[in-house]
């Protein structure tokens, strides 16, 4: 969970940048890999955002993560190195997309 200041500022790029934000969390290889968002969210719209805002939701979070289990069987199999690969690939405009919210 990230501090107050850097979740605020996160929420903000998210709120400015809603339409970059969801064609991430949206992209095919990011649904089939993480499926959606998962965390925590508050039960209200959080403090110094405008609770009209359409995608509410998505700031409501406290944390924002991208979640992909790996069973021993993943693991240990001779395509793990591409499926990893693959995993981490799909994650990399979320990951750019948050960076950037700290820059």
């Amino acid at each position: 969970m990230p501090q107050a200041d850097v979740l605020k500022k996160v929420r903000q790029e998210v709120m400015y940048q809603i339409n970059d934000f969801k064609s991430i969390i949206q992209d095919k290889n990011f649904v089939k890999t993480y499926n959606q968002l998962e965390g925590d969210k508050l039960l209200r719209p959080p403090k110094d955002f405008p609770a009209d805002f359409p995608d509410i939701e998505l700031l409501k979070f406290k944390s924002y993560v991208a979640m992909h289990g790996l069973s021993d069987t993943d693991v240990l199999n001779d395509n793990f190195k591409t499926h990893i690969t693959n995993v981490f690939k799909a994650l990399h405009p979320f990951n750019a997309f948050l960076n950037k919210a700290l820059d």
